[in-house]
């Protein structure tokens, strides 16, 4: 009888078993049972009694039905097929009745044949980032199998990413590796990684993190398309499971791309491997100070300098140094620029209370006489003549802005260490990993130390020919105008600045100017610079005070205008009267912050006997000056002559004569007419009347300035 029945007898044995499924569940298990006496080595039979206990939700029978097929029938594609729905299951976060009961299943395997089950569904998979899903789970669920299966994961991205071609670092492999597989591996392994594999990683996950930061940071990556294609084509032949859950990169932002704080896992993750390595450098990011953490790096530097050691020991001091300080750089760069720079600004940490963007600029005082060879220096070398730096306002809290500047202050340090004989050749190995020549944010601060340092002529000569290609936002050519007109400055080209200023103008709305906050850091010694709010009013109010610090050393030629104006006599008296003039108008502007050097101005004048602006009664409105110069020709005020009743055209103005007493008879009564008619326009709008004042007369200011 044996001999009659024959495969296709036990085929129509399991096919009566599935008629009767769901009529009669009892009546398909006799069938079963009977099927299964025949053929005890019959793999659809006990499939099809799994299925029955599954629809009955038998989950002891199941387990005992399903390690059964596993040790007899491990090459069944059906049953991977079965094993592979419950590992999905175990990898997402759902928790349907049916997910759970699956999980239930699985779970209740023993657990040497739950890891055996994952490494073989894991082998079968053809795709990459599948087969690291799997492996990770098995490195969360079986410690006992992370010396075997931590580095050989780990070794698979590697190699995964290599294949694919990808341009860029921030790819989901280097994702699995440095936010998933080196932590676990870190945190559980009960064999120890070699030193230099660890640190090779290491690099490799500081690398995605710094980079992931940087794109995030420019917002737009041209290369992010075309890894997408290359990503891809790369991987087009690992099946439809591949490309629909992978093929897209952009689906690296959800469950599996997501960082939401890549500063604190780039630092928990140095943390580790510094604890794992016995760094001498320790925990640097376990919530130390800035300072700290640059006394730290700072003191292994020097013993990197200092200390002869073998190779060994030396490329482990050096990647410590390297590593840490490179990544000090880059955090205290962002903390600095996510401030100052609108455009580097990322979601998490978005300016707190301002959307404005900040320039840095040199702040030039006005209000005192100073020595005009001061800030000719090209380069300002000891460690007393770097600047103070100010925010010019209160858009952010004291406690905020001291934190900004001192992040800058620390990120210039780690910078000169870095590009140091002492790192430079290995910094550089890293910021080409990193492409950190691409990131836009990297040159305004390379831009903002210049400054800092007081190397003007490097920074023109930086800044010139991107500013005249106007090829960035109105608001980058604004912030690079402006630190342009303060180098002009500096080296005594005041022509440029005035047209650096009368470019800054020009990219004002109407009435945008309007409602300034008096500009300037507090008074102490030495160089200051400001962090300047991109705003149109506190611009203007930095144009405003850039002209009259370059009128203001054309003037002073000594230590007093008194002594100036006596000097120059009457051979370069209309000169002198047209800059005074000129400067007299500007400082109309944050009145009174100017009155100290008016009333120097009005003594020399006093002192004189004689003044002539022919623009006076066309730009001087301030009720204060109107009063001075009232006064200025009474007795008591000295009888100044005064001819300020001329042609409002400059060449008029570069020709006038002083008026003396006698001459023109009802000068007085008219100069009387013309100051009640200045007085009746002291509540028009100064900002705006000086922005004519510039425009209209530009010709005539750049003149004076020759």
């Amino acid at each position: 009888m044996a001999a009659s029945i024959e495969p296709r007898d036990d085929e129509w044995l399991v096919m009566r078993a599935k008629i009767l499924r769901r009529q009669d569940p009892y009546a398909a298990r006799s069938w079963l049972v009977v099927a299964r006496t025949l053929f005890p080595r019959n793999f659809s039979i006990q499939f099809e009694m799994y299925q029955l206990e599954k629809n009955s939700r038998n989950i002891r029978e199941l387990v005992r039905l399903l390690e059964e097929m596993l040790s007899n029938f491990p090459s069944e594609s059906l049953l991977w097929t079965e094993i592979r729905v419950m590992t999905d299951v175990l990898q997402s976060d759902r928790t349907d009745e049916n997910a759970v009961f699956l999980r239930d299943i699985f779970t209740s395997l023993a657990e040497e044949m739950q890891c055996r089950a994952l490494l073989r569904v894991a082998e079968l998979s053809s795709d990459v980032l599948q087969q690291c899903r799997l492996l990770l789970l098995i490195v969360e669920r079986y410690p006992s199998h992370m010396p075997d299966q931590g580095e050989r994961l780990v070794e698979s991205l590697l190699q995964a990413e290599k294949f694919a071609l990808l341009t860029s670092p921030v790819n989901p492999y280097r994702r699995y590796l440095a936010c998933s597989v080196l932590p676990l591996l870190l945190r559980r392994g009960q064999q120890k990684p070699s030193s230099r594999n660890l640190c090779r990683w290491l690099r490799k996950a500081v690398e995605y993190c710094i980079c992931f930061i940087a794109q995030k940071s420019s917002k737009a990556n041209s290369s992010d398309s075309n890894d997408k294609k290359v990503f891809c084509a790369a991987n087009a032949g690992f099946g439809p499971a591949f490309e629909n859950a992978n093929c897209v990169l952009s689906s690296f932002s959800g469950k599996d791309g997501a960082i939401t704080d890549p500063w604190h896992q780039l630092f928990q993750l140095i943390n580790a491997v510094a604890d794992d390595l016995q760094w001498n450098i320790g925990r640097l990011f376990s919530g130390d100070s800035l300072d700290s953490q640059w006394h730290q790096i700072f003191q292994m530097s020097e013993a990197l300098r200092t200390s002869r050691l073998d190779p060994g020991q030396l490329e482990i001091l050096t990647n410590q140094v390297l590593l840490c300080t490179a990544v000090l750089f880059v955090h205290c760069l962002r903390v600095y620029l996510e401030t100052v720079d609108s455009h580097s600004s990322s979601d998490q940490t978005a300016l707190q209370g301002t959307h404005h963007a900040f320039v840095l600029v040199e702040f030039f005082q006005t209000t005192e006489p100073s020595n005009g060879n001061e800030l000719k220096s090209k380069r300002l070398k000891t460690e007393e003549s770097l600047p103070k730096i100010f925010f010019a306002n209160k858009m952010l809290s004291f406690g905020r802005s001291e934190d900004v500047v001192h992040s800058f202050q620390i990120a210039l340090n780690c910078w000169h260490l870095l590009n140091s004989p002492l790192l430079q050749n290995e910094f550089k190995v890293l910021s080409d990993s990193w492409s950190a020549d691409k990131w836009p944010w990297l040159f305004r601060f390379e831009t903002d130390v210049l400054l800092y340092q007081g190397y003007y002529r490097e920074m023109i000569s930086r800044l010139q020919p991107i500013q005249s290609a106007q090829c960035s936002t109105v608001s980058r050519h604004r912030q690079m105008s402006l630190q342009l007109a303060c180098c002009y400055y500096s080296i005594s080209n005041y022509m440029a600045v005035v047209d650096m200023v009368l470019y800054i103008i020009g990219t004002f709305s109407s009435g945008s100017i309007q409602g300034h906050e008096a500009l300037g850091p507090p008074q102490v010694k030495g160089r200051q610079l400001i962090l300047m709010p991109l705003i149109d009013s506190e611009v203007f109010s930095c144009c405003i005070h850039l002209l009259v610090a370059c009128l203001k050393d054309k003037v002073w030629k000594a230590n007093a205008v008194g002594e100036v104006l006596v000097t120059h006599g009457n051979s370069n008296g209309a000169e002198l009267d047209t800059l005074l003039g000129h400067m007299m108008v500007l400082m109309q502007h944050d009145w009174p912050k100017y009155e100290p050097m008016m009333c120097k101005i009005l003594e020399g004048i006093k002192r004189r006997g004689c003044f002539s602006y022919c623009l006076f009664f066309n730009y001087i409105i301030n009720i204060d000056l109107l009063e001075e110069f009232a006064y200025l020709r009474t007795p008591e005020g000295g009888k100044v002559n005064l001819d300020l009743l001329q042609s409002s055209s400059a060449k008029s103005c570069l020709q006038s004569r002083t008026v003396t007493r006698g001459v023109n008879k009802g000068v007085k009564e008219d100069f009387k007419a013309a100051m009640d008619r200045q007085v009746a326009r002291t509540e028009e709008n100064i900002s705006l009347l000086l922005r004519t004042f510039i425009v209209d007369e530009a010709d005539f200011l750049t003149k004076s300035l020759l």
